[in-house]
This record gives structure tokens, sequence and C-alpha cells, in this order.
């Protein structure tokens, strides 16, 4: 066996290394563009104080505020399939899977209005419902 034939494999395998660390790195900063550039890839959605919604849609319909990102939706809330899971079976007809919510106020069989964001591509033992990053829970009548 020749000299350059024993080296192809270790060629080969460093390649690939290389590949994975590359690969890795990329996803991480993709990540982190995302979450706003945040360090730790975590996002304030739900630490920042929610403004005064001011409703721009229909009655029945989910609205938003003025920023266009906060939902103010009412409904009621329900367990999800999953243990710890708490879903909001809201006006518009579609299930919302509240996340970062104070347990306290949300309570199944509840009907609150919640005012919250939209949360895309997250992963969830939940599976169901739409993700949405509470800032605030109201008790309604």
């Amino acid at each position: 066996m020749t000299m350059r034939s024993r080296r192809m494999p270790e060629l080969w395998l460093a390649l690939a290394r290389l590949a994975v660390v590359l690969l890795l790195a990329g996803c991480a900063a993709e990540s982190g563009a995302r979450a706003g550039g945040q360090a730790g890839g975590q996002s304030t959605a739900s630490s920042a104080a929610p403004a005064s919604p001011t409703s721009t849609s229909s009655p029945g319909q989910p609205s938003t505020s003025a920023r266009g990102t906060d939902l103010v939706l009412r409904g009621t809330v329900r367990r999800g399939v999953e243990a710890g899971c708490l879903l909001l079976d809201a006006q518009d007809k579609q299930a919302y899977l509240l996340l970062d919510a104070d347990r306290s106020a949300l309570r199944p069989g509840a009907r609150v209005e919640v005012v919250g964001q939209r949360v895309d591509q997250i992963v969830s033992v939940c599976n169901e419902g739409v993700p949405l990053s509470v800032a605030s829970v109201r008790p309604l009548p």
C-alpha cells in the first residue's frame, strides 16, 4: 500500500469533520439572527411590557396593535393533549398554544383575554395549536 492511499481516509475524515463544524456554526448564526441577534439566542418578546393594544380588526377576529406584532385574543383556556400544555380556544376558531404565561391566571375552563406575539419555528412537545408568547392575561366575566 502506498503512502497516498493510506492518508486518503484520514483526509476524508478531516474534511467531514470540517463540514460538520461549518454546518453547526451556520445554524447557530442563523438562530442568533432570528432571535434578534441577542446573546444566547433568547428573545425578549415575553419580557417586554406590552403597549396598550389598539384594535385594528372586526369583531370576532383577533386584533393587532399599531405595531402589528401583538395579538389580542379572547377565548377559553383548555388543557392540551400533553401534560403541562395549555391552549386558548380563541374567538377566531383557532387554538393557540400559550407559552411564557403566568399559570396562576390560566386555569382550564377560564375565559380570558390574552395579549401576545405569535412565535414561528419553535419546537414543542405539545404538538398542537399556534404557538403564542403571552405578554399579559386578563380574566373575562
